[in-house]
């Protein structure tokens, strides 16, 4: 998942350059609508995030910004989570989303606290 330090890093494919020009034209892009910047630029470019990505940033310790993730995404998280505890999804209950996971690095609770306004 890319982060906004990201667009700052120099890369060899743009011979040493960075994307702070991409990353400052999206910001004052008056479509934007005060949407966070990586999600514009991700929805422009016609990419989604999946429930894939999600596990896979998880498991590498960075921290998901549940409110920008899509509810396709959202949807195959918890079906994995349910899947994972034996359960439907749909079946899920609170207690559920703060027991480690084998296939997330940590639990569902931050997503349980986004979801619930905490």
């Amino acid at each position: 998942m890319l982060r906004t330090r990201d667009f700052y890093n120099r890369f060899d494919f743009l011979g040493q350059r960075s994307l702070a020009g991409l990353y400052n034209h999206a910001k004052d892009h008056d479509t934007r609508q005060r949407r966070p910047i990586i999600s514009f630029l991700l929805e422009n470019a016609g990419i989604t995030t999946t429930a894939s990505d999600v596990a896979d940033a998880m498991r590498s310790g960075l921290k998901i910004q549940w409110e920008q993730v899509p509810p396709e995404a959202l949807k195959g998280v918890l079906d994995a989570a349910g899947k994972e505890l034996g359960i439907p999804s749909s079946m899920l209950q609170n207690p559920d989303l703060v027991k480690p996971l084998s296939i997330w690095a940590e639990n569902l609770w931050q997503l349980f606290a986004i979801l619930n306004g905490m």
